[in-house]
């Protein structure tokens, strides 16, 4: 077998290693593919650089596919730059596409517009001469354009390439194949509308996506159940978004059921989804005056953070510590004070350890303190309320000097204080902070 066969039957190898779900192995076979092509393309340029390119584009694909998102960048930037020395216009396409898809996974969405949108002026303009095989890249495109765009936060921009994608994919969608595409540009659409504070044109394209991946999940729901999911979940923030909880509610209830389901057999990928939705339904209770309805919900979001952060501390003890305190408020809110204030507590302790390594933190940090200091003197302990207010205000002198924006939360805390100092007896020290909080209310009256 020639060296040339030998370079084909590897990476055929490597395609079939990557469909059954064995992307390292896919990267080891496509790496000596690409050792093989190099050499040749050394002594053969005019022959064998498209391979070299075609072959580090899949090892982009299996790089990624196995978690090594930087080394993907590279080879693929190796393959655009190969292409463009070519006359390969659909090969150098399909590389941006890659390319902006990685560049969005490490959290770079401004570079990957850049990619997307070189390889979207491509695909329209093979589209013009070869409609029937290129307007379908060019929807694929154009949708994730649209995503890196929002995720760039240029939501005008997305809308118009999410628009695009829509109307092509409704075009070639028909009752066989293409529905499931359409039903993604569909919600992306409704999540770009929200983000432009256009609640009511959002909702029929979320309610559209959500009914074609109904369909499509009742036919094969190992498939398309997650899709569902994530779009009910999107339809019910447009019917928040809306003012609509009522509407909202059978809508998060059925994304929890499913997502519940979903982690019954990957608990790993769908726990936090999970919780999150939890959060929502919280949101949607509060929304419609039941607190009491909330506390249970919370209840079961905080356990599930509190699981994950114990394997997952840097991602999730952020989630559980708003949760925690979340939760402190709603027990308030139905009267369970008893309940509230070791919640207020664990709230500080998790926000005071956050705060030492990020002190972005110090301003929940402060709140959660204000929060345990109104607990506190609920339960008539007001030499520690005084602690915690005394070091919520100190915690907001400092924000406000560098964020004149944080000044009205400067002046509730001060009041709070002064509440404090009057129940102890002190009155002089009441009097100073109530009147340094009215003056910073007098000095920013629009804020007040």
């Amino acid at each position: 077998m020639s060296t040339p066969d030998v370079a084909r039957a590897l990476s055929e190898r490597s395609v079939s290693l990557f469909l059954q779900g064995r992307p390292v192995d896919a990267l080891i076979s496509e790496q000596e593919v690409v050792t093989i092509y190099r050499r040749l393309a050394e002594t053969h340029p005019g022959r064998y650089r498209e391979e070299l390119a075609g072959s580090l584009r899949s090892l982009g694909t299996y790089c990624s596919a196995s978690g090594h998102t930087d080394e993907a960048i590279r080879v693929t930037q190796e393959a655009v730059a190969i292409y463009r020395t070519l006359d390969a216009p659909s090969g150098l396409a399909l590389s941006l596409s890659n390319l902006g898809h990685y560049l969005a996974s490490s959290g770079r969405p401004a570079e990957a517009v850049t990619a997307v949108r070189e390889a979207a002026a491509i695909y329209r303009s093979l589209a013009e001469t070869h409609p029937g095989r290129y307007r379908d890249d060019l929807a694929g495109s154009l949708h994730r354009l649209g995503a890196y765009l929002l995720e760039s936060s240029l939501p005008a921009e997305a809308l118009t390439a999410t628009q695009e994608a829509v109307a092509i994919r409704r075009q070639l969608a028909d009752a066989d194949s293409g529905r499931d595409a359409l039903a993604g540009s569909l919600n992306n659409l409704a999540t770009t509308l929200l983000e432009l504070r256009r609640p009511a044109e959002a909702l029929p394209a979320a309610q559209e996506a959500v009914a074609i991946c109904r369909e499509l999940a009742e036919k094969n729901p190992g498939r398309y159940l997650p899709d569902l999911a994530g779009f009910l979940s999107n339809l019910g923030a447009v019917f928040a978004a809306l003012g609509n909880p009522t509407d909202a509610l059978p809508v998060t209830e059925e994304t929890l059921a499913i997502y519940r389901r979903l982690a019954g057999t990957r608990p790993d990928r769908y726990l936090p989804e999970v919780a999150r939705t939890l959060r929502n339904l919280d949101l949607t209770y509060r929304a419609m005056g039941r607190p009491g309805h909330a506390v249970p919900v919370l209840r079961e979001a905080v356990a599930i953070y509190r699981e994950l952060a114990e394997t997952h501390p840097a991602r999730y003890r952020p989630f559980l510590a708003n949760a925690v305190f979340d939760l402190a408020v709603r027990l308030s809110d139905a009267g369970r004070h008893a309940e509230a204030l070791p919640a207020k507590q664990e709230a500080v302790a998790i926000y005071r350890e956050l705060a030492e390594t990020h002190p972005g933190y110090r301003r929940h940090l402060g709140i959660s303190l204000h929060n345990l200091g109104n607990g506190l003197l609920e339960w008539e302990r007001p030499a520690e309320a005084l602690a915690a207010e005394q070091e919520a205000v100190a915690i907001f002198r400092e924000l406000a000097e560098v964020s004149p924006d944080e000044r009205p939360l400067l002046a509730r805390f001060l009041t709070g204080l002064s509440a404090i100092y009057t129940t102890l007896g002190r009155t002089a020290e009441a009097e100073a902070a109530r009147e340094e909080g009215e003056r910073i209310e007098r000095d920013d009256p629009g804020d007040s």
